[in-house]
Parts: structure tokens; sequence; C-alpha cells
């Protein structure tokens, strides 16, 4: 009775030291290192307006590019994070627009593209980024009618330093030019 006692606790005992060192590996991920930042930026809305082209009269069309905005927000991943501003607003210094058109040729005529808006979003508050999601010259007849799926990759800093970025898209449409072309 005793030999089988004896046994039963050395099993129980490697299991919860397996379970102790598998729940050490899980906490060992990146998810939240010291090194990470206190918050976390989110993308809460992007609003990207269709773009209007209009007849120049001489056979080619005109683009209008109209401002895009996308709300962000900064998230404290604690209460003392939510205490500690301005250390965890974040500085938005970058944008990029990556493009993915509903016709495959129009892809390598627009490039990623990355802006600098330099926007500041506190800390448990939201703030708006304006951006232009097209550069209006690089629009030719072959847009016209097309459509794209926008992915846009913010990226900043908290003001003691911590890199963080956020993930959002959205739809780009190009409208026929009115009045012929």
């Amino acid at each position: 009775m005793r030999c089988r006692n004896k046994v039963w606790i050395v099993l129980w005992g490697g299991l919860v030291a397996a379970a102790l060192v598998a729940a050490a590996a899980c906490t060992s991920g990146a998810l939240d290192e010291g090194e990470s930042a206190d918050v976390v930026l989110q993308v809460q809305q992007v609003t990207i307006p269709p773009v209007q082209g209009q007849s120049d009269g001489a056979g080619g069309c005109v683009f209008t590019v109209t401002e895009s905005t996308a709300t962000l927000a900064v998230a404290p991943k604690s209460g003392v994070a939510q205490a500690s501003s301005p250390f965890n607003d974040v500085l938005v210094e970058s944008l990029t627009i990556s493009y993915a058109w509903d016709d495959p040729a129009l892809d390598p005529l627009t490039p990623p593209v990355t802006t600098s808006p330099r926007v500041v979003i506190p800390v448990d508050g939201t703030n708006q980024v304006r951006f232009l999601a097209v550069q209006a010259g690089v629009l030719d007849a072959s847009f016209e009618g097309r459509s794209a799926e926008l992915t846009l990759l913010f990226a900043g800093r908290t003001g003691d330093g911590k890199a963080v970025q956020a993930l959002g898209g959205g739809s780009l449409v190009v409208h026929a030019c009115l009045g012929g072309s």
C-alpha cells in the first residue's frame, strides 16, 4: 500500500512540475515582455472617401482625392499605465499604406507609400490621423472604376520611447470619369 501511494505522489509531482514548466514557457513569449510598451495602439475606425473623376475636356480625366481619416486609440494594459500620461501617450510617427487592386496589373503602379503624420494619441484616449489614401498624380485612366483593399500600418513610440504598432485597413474606390474621358 505504501509503495502504491509513493507512485501516486511521484506521478502527481511530475504532473505538477510539467504544468509549471508549461506555464513558464507560455509567459516567456513576446506578448507582454517587460521591454514592451505599457499601452496598446488600436485602430478604431477608418474612413476612405471614394476618388472622384472629372473630364478635363481634352479627353483626359482629373482625379480628386479627398483626405481620409483613421481614428486611433491608446488603451492602457494596466491602471498604472493609465495614470502615467504623458509617458504612455503615443506619437504616431509613420503610416505605411499598401495596395491590392481588383486588377493585379495595377499593383506595380502603386507601391507601398509611407507618410509621417506626427499625431499624438493620449493614453486611454483617441485622436485622428489624416492622410491621402492615394496620390492623385499616380492615377490615370486605367484606374477608372477600380477598387483596392488597403493595408494601413501605423507605427509610433510612447513618451518613454517604446515602439508600438497598429494594423488597419479599408477599401479605396476610384469612380469613373464624369463627362467622358
